[in-house]
């Protein structure tokens, strides 16, 4: 198959696939999922305190007291309306399962167009390969908000490589109310995309002002959102002692569960982005050792290295590390496409060499094509597996019982989940989402073609010699 023909057989089966996942997927995905029936219910206590006049520590009065509850301010901007108009509550879960296929779609466009001319051809075919074999496809039909929460922040450091300073205000400002903590690593994250060859330490004061601005708008709303709803800036839910995992020893054999385990980790459920940050990580070596006098090289990709390390480090210290009520690493998910396309901002020479070796030769791109499409199958097939969701939470002997931290004792929860975490092997993802309907097996197909067909394109633009001068060009000395 020639070059040319390879991408144009990808970009067709790409499209088909998404129509399939549109209008047949959509029918299997499960919406009643715990946090998003929770939050509904919670916009429903938001409506009453609004029409009551009640503007601090809501509690709307039913049975007992029904709480608003301790998610993102963005769902609820989202479910909120919704709900003020009368929608039952399955509708508006629907409503929110829509916007997360907006928010995924806006994500193939980011690919399509800025990132393309921005990093070339090569990454945005490698990026288009990532999200369409990753959690994002079952993501883009769940009312939970990872899939917006991951295009708001995606958008937000494209803004930073463009250096728009009209856009990195507003997407920094909604990037910023993803998640209470998510800022300081949004912000280090922009500074370092936001840099260009003739700047020092730091980008453009009329950069950084609208960075720090937007950001800093999303802190004062999450605070006073958080005034509204427990009667301090202080989120009352996320701060309990109980939600804090004890010592050091589980929070560091959490960390590595969720990028290792194969229930749960993120190299198991979205292989590219691990091969890709582990990219990053061998990339900021080299740098490092290759031009070790000059940080201004070197520190940016380090930078990058670090966000996503205590971005980790910082879940690892949350009682619910993965978040478990959905597919994979939830709770992590949502960060990985910002950090990988500032990966490739600060480390673009590098990894783009390294990506050239794994599709230099026939037998390591067939390889890695092999690997991505067999665990890019799961990620196709869960859509049509509800049971699969349930996966991680399937007791055994060894864990009787799936219990509340506020049921059992931490070393009985955390061993829990521990050994659910990685109690299975990795292709027990694939078997997981095996024996659906026909349509499930069509869209598995179109998802190899997809991978062969770019697979395929990038090994033979290599033996070319072709190369993306913005992709191999490093923008950050």
């Amino acid at each position: 198959m020639r070059g040319s023909a390879a991408l144009l057989v990808a970009g067709a089966a790409a499209a088909a696939l998404v129509v399939l996942l549109v209008v047949d997927g959509t029918r299997w995905v499960e919406l009643r999922i715990t946090d998003s029936v929770l939050l509904v219910q919670g916009s429903d206590t938001v409506v009453h305190c609004l029409t009551h006049h009640v503007f601090t520590s809501c509690k709307a009065p039913s049975t007992g007291f029904t709480v608003v509850g301790a998610w993102p301010i963005t769902q609820y901007l989202l479910a909120v309306p919704a709900v003020a108009l009368g929608l039952d509550d399955f509708t508006v879960l629907q409503v929110m399962a829509a916007v997360s296929s907006l928010a995924v779609g806006g994500m193939l466009l980011l690919i399509a167009f800025p990132i393309r001319r921005q990093f070339g051809t090569e990454w945005a075919v490698v990026l288009g390969i990532a999200l369409l074999t990753s959690p994002f496809v079952l993501y883009s039909f769940l009312p939970l908000g990872e899939a917006l929460a991951a295009f708001l922040a995606l958008a937000f450091v494209v803004a930073a490589c463009a250096r728009r300073p009209g856009w990195l205000l507003l997407t920094g400002f909604l990037a910023g109310t993803t998640k209470e903590t998510v800022a300081p690593f949004l912000f280090v994250l922009a500074i370092v995309c936001a840099r260009n060859a003739r700047d020092r330490w730091f980008p453009e004061r009329r950069l950084v002002l609208p960075i720090a601005v937007g950001l800093g708008g999303a802190v004062v709303l999450n605070s006073a959102f958080n005034v509204f709803r427990f009667g301090t800036v202080r989120n009352l839910t996320y701060s309990a002692p109980r939600t804090r995992v004890p010592g050091v020893t589980i929070p560091t054999r959490l960390a590595i569960a969720d990028w290792f385990a194969p229930n749960v980790g993120v190299v198991w459920f979205w292989f590219v982005a691990g091969m890709m940050t582990a990219g990053l990580v061998l990339a900021t070596g080299v740098l490092l050792v290759r031009r070790r006098r000059e940080p201004a090289v070197w520190l940016p990709p380090l930078a990058v290295v670090a966000v996503i390390t205590l971005f980790t480090a910082g879940l690892s210290l949350w009682y619910s590390t993965f978040g478990w009520v959905a597919w994979g690493p939830r709770l992590t998910i949502p960060m990985v496409p910002a950090v990988l396309v500032a990966a490739l901002r600060t480390a673009g020479e590098p990894m783009t060499s390294g990506l050239h070796w794994l599709v230099a030769t026939i037998p390591r791109g067939a390889a890695v094509g092999t690997v991505v499409a067999l665990l890019g199958a799961a990620q196709i097939g869960v859509v049509w597996h509800r049971d699969a969701i349930e996966l991680p939470l399937v007791v055994d002997t060894a864990c009787p019982q799936v219990l509340p931290i506020e049921q059992t004792s931490a070393p009985y929860f955390y061993g829990c989940g521990l050994h659910q975490a990685w109690r299975l092997h990795p292709l027990s993802l694939w078997e997981a989402a095996r024996h659906g309907p026909a349509t499930q097996t069509v869209a598995q197909f179109f998802e190899v073609v997809v991978v062969a067909g770019g697979v395929t394109w990038l090994h033979r633009r290599n033996r070319k010699g072709t190369r993306d001068p913005v992709g191999a060009k490093p923008t950050q000395a």
